[in-house]
């Protein structure tokens, strides 16, 4: 037989199904889902018995460690839904012909980058991050410098392949130069200066152009007229020797002469590099024609010169330049020192200071000149 529920029993359930759930305890599971502020909680509640002295100690000091323990698990107990903290692991010791997926996604990342200073140093960085990988770094780091000794061979031959097709017109690179000078006051002054200087390099030849022109003006009088045109072949044989060509055709009233050419050949050798420093000394014999206003004459001379080639640094370059010829009774040459100062890619800066001399006994003549010049690389 079956008891029908009272009506009392009925309200009871009745209203506690629609009591809403006390907001103590909600607190109460917020806080037992939160093991830390337990655990501090329970470190700081005294304990009950007091010592014989009448002070109190705390549970944590009072407890032995396998009761510390335990506490600490009945706390993780209670995190109902949660999971625990995630923990980083610890390096794990690699085999000799295995690498991270992590460095080597950075490796590779800075190989690809393409600066040989910054992989070097992303390498480093990795063989100390993890020593135990760096039989895996080291193997990785071989393999690119295999692929780049065998890219910078390719390119080497392929520049050589590209060089030694014999084309006049192809492989030219140089410079443009341009300066002014104004001056005005008790002497009225205007100067123009301009030169083009192109250089062919081959495998073995090396064809220099230049052609310079000057002039000044001094209260409506031409005061310098100056010309100049060379073509120097060169052919390159080992690291340091060198023989050459030069035709030469110089224009320059100022120093007695109204037209001069010069022909002649000779050997040379280099001293240095040209990403620090080097020194190119050579001479020979020549054959020079000079046309004065009142007469002609042919004469063999000899010919020396001393070019040197000094960065500063990567925007500075110093140049200096002597040459003479040397003839029966006659001396005459240049000599130029430069700045170049780097202003953009393709522009520069140039300070300079030429003296020119002419020594012919008995009489003897010269002029320095000191400026500054524009140059535009081509």
């Amino acid at each position: 037989m079956t008891v029908a529920p009272s009506t009392h029993s009925r309200t009871r359930r009745r209203r506690w199904r629609h009591q809403p759930v006390p907001r103590v305890r909600a607190n109460a599971f917020s806080i037992l889902s939160r093991p830390a502020p337990i655990l501090g909680l329970l470190q700081r509640i005294p304990y009950d018995k007091p010592l014989s002295s009448g002070a109190k100690v705390n549970v944590a000091d009072a407890c032995p460690g396998r009761c510390r323990h335990l506490l600490s698990v009945f706390v993780n107990a209670m995190m109902i839904g949660q999971s625990p903290p995630a923990v980083q692991p610890a390096p794990v010791a690699t085999d000799a012909g295995q690498l991270p997926a992590d460095v080597r996604g950075i490796l590779e990342f800075a190989i690809g980058e393409g600066d040989a200073a910054t992989i070097e140093r992303v390498f480093g960085y990795a063989r100390r991050a993890r020593p135990d990988a760096v039989a895996a770094i080291d193997a990785l780091h071989a393999t690119y410098q295999q692929q780049l000794d065998r890219k910078r061979r390719e390119e080497a031959t392929a520049a050589e392949v590209r060089l030694a097709r014999w084309n006049p017109l192809v492989n030219w690179a140089g410079q443009l130069e341009f300066g002014a000078s104004w001056t005005t006051g008790a002497a009225s002054s205007l100067g123009l200066l301009g030169s083009v200087d192109v250089e062919r390099k081959g495998v073995a030849w090396t064809h220099k152009l230049q052609v310079r022109g000057e002039m000044q003006e001094t209260n409506g009088s031409r005061a310098v007229e100056r010309v100049t045109a060379s073509w120097q072949p060169r052919y390159s044989f080992g690291e340091r020797g060198y023989t050459f060509g030069l035709t030469q055709y110089e224009h320059d009233p100022a120093l007695g002469y109204d037209n001069r050419y010069s022909v002649g050949i000779g050997a040379g050798l280099r001293f240095g590099s040209p990403e620090r420093l080097q020194l190119l000394v050579d001479g020979g014999p020549a054959v020079r024609r000079t046309d004065r206003l009142d007469e002609s004459r042919t004469a063999l001379a000899g010919r020396g010169s001393a070019d040197l080639n000094w960065p500063l640094s990567s925007r500075l370059i110093l140049k200096q330049k002597v040459a003479a010829f040397f003839e029966d009774g006659k001396t005459d040459g240049l000599s130029a020192s430069s700045l170049d100062t780097q202003l953009s890619r393709n522009l520069k800066l140039r300070l300079s200071y030429e003296y020119r001399f002419e020594n012919e006994r008995p009489v003897a003549n010269g002029g320095s000149t000191s400026r500054a010049s524009f140059i535009f690389g081509l």
